[in-house]
């Protein structure tokens, strides 16, 4: 009994295969990185039973049928880099099972789908590089994506940000709202996402000072809020983050000295640039030269920072069980993003029946757990030996 099936990562030429929705026990399915093509249809019909669906990195094109989201057992939903086109069918909301929802990389243009909030098991979405558009608002009478880790909203056309962060938990760890046209300053509110562990501002119109409150967030790991203009000094609260690996401030109005610390010393020149009024150890620029004294000298101990340069990506790990400890680097590797929960049931497909059971359980265990990163945009899927 075929329960997982992986084809994933050839050169596969066809329509949408139904003829697999004959596999009566079939649960996973994983098309990804082939050349699969055309509209997507009949999929309630032929499988009432999948749990997990993989498409990605194809051609498929035309509208998402509401039949498609009739399919309620689905827990994980992957159509990154396909061409769908169309609004954001509202039948979505018929899978209450659905954890991970990724519509990254395609045409879809509709305003903020805020009815899915209504999904009350959701932990990923992703609707990255389509083309939304509007405020992302969301009402105060709404039970807000209540088990939401990971919300991924890099690269469209969206302009407001009213979603109240007092209703949203605080397992929250990564928000991307790069490359969008947000003109607001950042709220005091984000404090409350106690658990984040990356955000990513950069590429909008964000105006005002960086809010002290950033200081709290003491799991951060990566904060990029570059390609803005944001003004004033950089918050000396911000020396504070331990954990934080990558930052990057240029190319806003920022201005005074760097903050010193040993997390500050590590980064290097390319983390401030574009800031003609900031100036500190890190810059060519001196501090008489906007009218600054010198800071005071650092201790002797402290002189081997120096040699550390360009933090280029964040590792963010993660012990998931038995399975593997995980390592993402998400800010800067997002075209590397490996689902990897796919590895895991392409591993029990070659394993006799009770392990494929067994493998699979572990899948659905893993899936609760890894939501820090984008796992899933890489076309390459290799399975762990």
């Amino acid at each position: 009994m075929l329960e997982v099936l992986n084809l994933g990562n050839n050169n596969l030429y066809d329509t949408f295969p139904l003829r697999l929705g004959k596999l009566p026990w079939l649960v996973v399915l994983i098309l990804r990185a082939n050349r699969f093509y055309g509209p997507i249809k009949h999929v309630k019909i032929y499988f009432q039973d999948l749990d997990v669906l993989d498409i990605a990195f194809n051609n498929f094109s035309g509208q998402l049928p509401i039949e498609f989201f009739q399919v309620s057992q689905l827990r994980s939903l992957i159509i990154n880099g396909n061409k769908l086109e169309g609004k954001l069918p509202k039948s979505i909301a018929n899978c209450r099972n659905l954890e991970v929802l990724d519509l990254g990389k395609n045409i879809i243009q509709d305003a903020f789908p805020f009815w899915l909030v209504k999904l009350p098991s959701l932990k990923v979405l992703v609707l990255r590089a389509n083309r939304f558009y509007g405020p992302i608002k969301i009402s105060k009478d709404e039970n807000t994506f209540p088990e939401l880790h990971m919300l991924d909203l890099a690269s469209n056309n969206l302009s407001g940000f009213e979603i109240f962060y007092e209703k949203i938990l605080t397992i929250f760890v990564c928000l991307d709202l790069s490359n969008n046209n947000f003109h607001w300053r950042i709220p005091e509110e984000i404090q409350n996402l106690k658990s984040l562990k990356v955000l990513n501002l950069s590429y909008n119109s964000i105006l005002g000072p960086i809010p002290l409150a950033h200081g709290n967030l003491t799991e951060l790991e990566s904060l990029d809020l570059s390609q803005n203009k944001l003004s004033g000094k950089i918050p000396l609260q911000l020396t504070s983050l331990t954990f934080l690996a990558v930052l990057n401030l240029s190319c806003n109005q920022l201005e005074g000295s760097i903050p010193q610390s040993y997390q500050f010393n590590a980064f290097s020149n390319d983390s401030y640039k574009g800031n003609p009024r900031l100036c500190g150890l890190h810059l060519t620029r001196k501090f008489n030269e906007v009218g600054l004294g010198m800071p005071p000298s650092k201790k002797d101990g402290d002189s081997w920072v120096d040699g550390i340069s360009d933090w280029k990506i964040v590792l963010i790990g993660y012990g998931c069980g038995l399975v593997i400890g995980l390592s993402v680097g998400y800010t800067m590797l997002n075209e590397l993003r490996n689902k990897w929960m796919a590895r895991i049931a392409v591993s029990s497909s070659t394993l006799p029946l009770p392990q494929q059971k067994l493998c699979l359980n572990v899948f659905f265990l893993v899936l609760r757990w890894c939501f820090t990163a984008e796992l899933w945009g890489s076309p390459a899927v290799h399975p762990i030996v």
